[in-house]
């Protein structure tokens, strides 16, 4: 596991005893279909604060500590043994995705299905295990950024190039931006300069790619891109509050 270029071990530039300059403290976990246990990370006690000082990958803060290990899959009703098995190849077998630029492209209707939250713990593990420089951006958030750079003078740093430079780039929310021309050209000049140079990108969706309202080059270079994988029609979040809130009325009527 390579380092993390944006932790800091302390204040004072010594290397932490415990993740030796990572911020992050690795454990092993037999998980199943594998024979061998597999290595993941939790944020290093000593560290933790001052990753989320340094962290500027843009995951949402409720989501930084997360990782593969958190996310359940048996969560759901329906069978997602296929899903789960693409989705850990894709961490374990990440440099194998990465030589082909292949990344994935969740979607599901239904909002709180987990396609937000399941794109940013594989983008941790990934991020964790082999040091990858991550960006997460929703595609109105980015449109929004571009749209400021133009009416700003010329000369002044461009603030969306690093979405189209970084190793590993959670786009989310595709499919609810404006559709005008230049908000499309600058989508396609995203997933297009990134397609070129090899880039993985996670995608997350309430649409499948054949319905999304862009351009067909838009949708042609996100199915060259990506494996498409649909989440169950099924709100986890509205299930995990409903679950939290029965557990609160237990606990002041025991």
């Amino acid at each position: 596991m390579r380092n993390q270029k944006t932790v800091t071990a302390s204040s004072s530039g010594d290397a932490c005893a415990i993740c030796h300059g990572t911020g992050w403290k690795l454990y092993e976990k037999k998980v199943e279909g594998y024979d061998a246990p597999l290595e993941y990370a939790a944020p290093c006690p000593r560290c933790h604060k001052i990753i989320a000082a340094n962290d500027e990958s843009g995951i949402p803060s409720g989501y930084r500590d997360m990782d593969l290990y958190r996310f359940d899959f048996e969560a759901y009703q329906k069978d997602l043994s296929k899903v789960k098995k693409i989705v850990w190849s894709f961490f374990e077998d990440y440099k194998k995705w990465e030589s082909v630029g292949k990344g994935i492209y969740f979607w599901s209707d239904t909002p709180g299905s987990g396609k937000t939250f399941l794109a940013c713990c594989v983008a941790q593990s990934i991020r964790i295990k082999y040091g990858c420089r991550v960006r997460f951006i929703t595609v109105p958030d980015y449109l929004s950024m571009v749209g400021d750079s133009y009416k700003r003078q010329m000369g002044e740093r461009d603030e969306s190039k690093i979405y189209r430079e970084c190793e590993l780039l959670i786009f989310d929310d595709v499919g609810v931006q404006k559709s005008g021309d230049w908000q499309q050209s600058e989508i396609f000049r995203l997933i297009d300069t990134r397609m070129k140079n090899g880039l993985v990108t996670i995608f997350t969706s309430n649409f499948p790619t054949e319905k999304l309202k862009v351009e067909n080059r838009i949708i042609n270079r996100i199915q060259r891109v990506s494996i498409e994988i649909q989440l169950p029609e099924e709100s986890i979040r509205q299930k995990k509050a409903v679950e939290e809130r029965d557990k609160f009325l237990s606990e002041i009527l025991a």
